[in-house]
């Protein structure tokens, strides 16, 4: 069974389907947007003063003959285009993806616990465990897909962030279209960043909640209290269930904090570097002027 279908029955069960349902216009919505955002951006460069110097740099190119150049700028910039499309896509889909999952599974735990005291009113602890069992059932392949595409993600959201702000901040002078898609591909890694890792924290805490409840649960039938724990110390106490980057790191919020502390930094430290070397090359020339005055 495919994982949309699985999820789809876990809310039957649950009889929450009505967010099930709620979570299709917006997700349609996103995906017009990000199919708007992609088209904007591929315009905004095209219309740059990168894509102008790069255009001028190859029509004073010797290696391309003049009848060529036309074309040849044509293949650039469509090169150019799909280029953006294919990252942005890549990217934004992947995204919408994990935060669908994420958003999903955050939902069924919370769900979970929050009709627990129904399920013990009626002394129905078979369907909290066979829920439960479900949903584990979604989370573990998912969580084994999500490691390294979230990783790759999110070190190319720091990498793109950086390189955004580096050119920004220290860049020449550009444009005011070059300056605008600067800034836009700035905002948009950052909602990548923020996109993977906050839904996946969000995940990891429900999952724990629902996990302690769980694991609660013979101690609120002490007839079956054996037959229950059990169970649950085999099939559940020892099961990890948490979203991480590159199985190596779970992610909480105190990981987004050092993300972006990390970021800013590693930042701090390029532009200090930087202007140090600015510095030393200003000093350098205004001695090398001194002397070559002196000498006259």
């Amino acid at each position: 069974m495919s994982r949309p279908k699985k999820l789809l029955k876990i809310f039957n069960m649950l009889h929450y389907t009505h967010r099930w349902r709620a979570l299709t216009m917006p997700i349609s919505i996103v995906i017009f947007l990000e199919l708007c955002i992609i088209v904007f951006f591929m315009t905004l460069y095209l219309n740059s003063r990168m894509n102008n110097d790069s255009h001028l740099e190859y029509k004073k190119s010797p290696y391309i003959l003049e009848e060529f150049k036309g074309i040849f700028f044509i293949i650039q910039d469509i090169w150019s285009a799909l280029h953006i499309f294919i990252l942005y896509c890549l990217s934004a889909y992947l995204m919408l993806y994990c935060y669908i999952m994420c958003t999903c599974l955050e939902l069924l735990f919370l769900e979970l616990v929050a009709q627990f005291p129904v399920f013990l009113s009626k002394g129905d602890f078979q369907t909290v465990l066979h829920i439960y069992q479900e949903i584990t059932e979604v989370m573990i392949p998912f969580q084994d897909f999500f490691a390294y595409p979230a990783l790759v993600n999110v070190f190319n959201a720091m990498s793109g962030l950086f390189w955004g702000s580096y050119s920004i901040a220290f860049g020449t002078e550009e444009d005011y279209v070059t300056s605008v898609y600067l800034l836009g591909t700035l905002l948009s890694y950052f909602v990548l960043l923020l996109a993977v890792m906050l839904p996946a924290s969000a995940v990891n805490k429900a999952s724990k909640v629902a996990k302690n409840t769980i694991l609660c649960l013979p101690g609120w039938f002490p007839e079956h209290y054996k037959t229950l724990k059990m169970f649950i110390c085999k099939r559940f106490k020892h099961q990890e269930l948490a979203l991480t980057l590159g199985k190596i790191y779970k992610i909480d919020k105190s990981l987004i904090i050092s993300t972006l502390g990390s970021l800013v930094s590693y930042g701090i430290l390029v532009g200090t570097l930087g202007t140090v070397q600015d510095h030393e090359i200003h000093v350098y020339n205004c001695t090398s002027t001194c002397n070559s005055n002196s000498c006259n």
